[in-house]
């Protein structure tokens, strides 16, 4: 029976994302694994939900406390929770929360005598420092550290220049860098349901699936190529066209890949027949009363404030840690 306690160097690092397909992979291996964030960061964490709906978990008892109300008590409670699944568990991954690092939780570790995996995100300023800082509370308990959303161009050089330091000071306590997992757009990505939510949008689609993936935003009439190909570029897209244009919105349709859903703009909805062939291709259509310009200003920093809630992320994350992390040495290590 072993615990695992992770923790970040900041909020949206990835921990979640790590832990569920942490959980996920070493399911798939026969192990007995349950994953628990016993403390929420804020009274708007809705990280145990996220569990229940793409884990299974049984969520009853937690979270024990929100982290800015946390007292011995709590800690006390918070053990003894992940101290009960321990006992019928090969292995327990818990989520730190990022507003109960270091002393506490570091009190939380040593009585469950869990160890801890650091998982940092990546940007250009990421120092070694900062991801060694992360971990010092930890002591010996840290085996190994996880650098989360590395960029496409950044990798050489994370390697060259980040990891030696790291890997250096992380030998002489016994830990190791397990990983540098890259970014992706797929976890970048929002729902259909949250795209027409943020746009206070009507659905004018009829029993159609609305919560498909979208990792693209794109708008027509900004292009010289043709429709077709324009679209084509890329999978998982939403389309953004004025209500009125259906000669782009039937390049969006019919173009390669996945349309995921059809945003018209100006409170126009599209003509009947674009509306059939969208039901044919069971593309969600989204109206809204705004152009098109504002209501691409409107959707300007959604993509950024996604979150993991859906299970195609988890998939990805799943193949994404199993392609650049040491699960077998963490493994071990545990």
């Amino acid at each position: 029976m072993s615990i695992l306690y992770v923790v970040s160097d900041r909020p949206g690092a990835g921990k979640t994302a790590v832990c569920m397909a942490l959980t996920k992979l070493l399911r798939a291996q026969s192990k007995s694994v349950v994953a628990i964030k016993p403390v929420a960061d804020d009274a708007d964490d809705s990280d145990a939900e996220m569990y229940a709906d793409l884990l299974g978990v049984d969520t009853t008892g937690w979270p024990v406390a929100v982290a800015e109300d946390v007292r011995a008590g709590n800690l006390d409670e918070v053990s003894a929770l992940i101290n009960s699944l321990s006992a019928e568990n090969d292995i327990v991954i818990v989520e730190g929360s990022t507003g109960l690092a270091g002393t506490l939780g570091r009190i939380v570790c040593d009585n469950v005598d869990a160890k801890v995996l650091v998982v940092a995100g990546y940007d250009a300023s990421l120092s070694h420092g900062v991801v060694l800082t992360t971990g010092a509370p930890y002591g010996g308990r840290v085996i190994g550290y996880i650098i989360n959303g590395v960029t496409q161009y950044m990798g050489t050089e994370a390697r060259a220049n980040l990891v030696p330091p790291i890997a250096a000071q992380a030998s002489m306590r016994g830990a190791r860098v397990l990983g540098l997992i890259p970014e992706d757009r797929c976890l970048l990505g929002v729902s259909v349901s949250q795209i027409m939510a943020h746009l206070d949008g009507e659905l004018i689609s009829e029993e159609m699936e609305e919560d498909a993936l979208v990792e693209y935003l794109m708008v027509g009439g900004l292009s010289l190529d043709p429709g077709e190909y324009y679209y084509g570029i890329h999978d998982n897209r939403a389309a953004i066209v004025r209500g009125d244009r259906p000669d782009l919105q039937m390049s969006a349709l019919s173009a390669p890949g996945l349309t995921a859903c059809l945003v018209a703009t100006g409170g126009i909805a599209p003509i009947e027949y674009v509306q059939y062939e969208a039901e044919q291709e069971e593309t969600p259509i989204i109206l809204v009363q705004t152009d098109t310009l504002d209501t691409m200003a409107r959707l300007d920093n959604l993509l950024e404030s996604s979150s993991f809630s859906h299970p195609d992320k988890l998939k990805r994350s799943v193949a994404l840690l199993d392609e650049h992390v040491d699960v077998e040495g963490l493994l071990h290590a545990l």
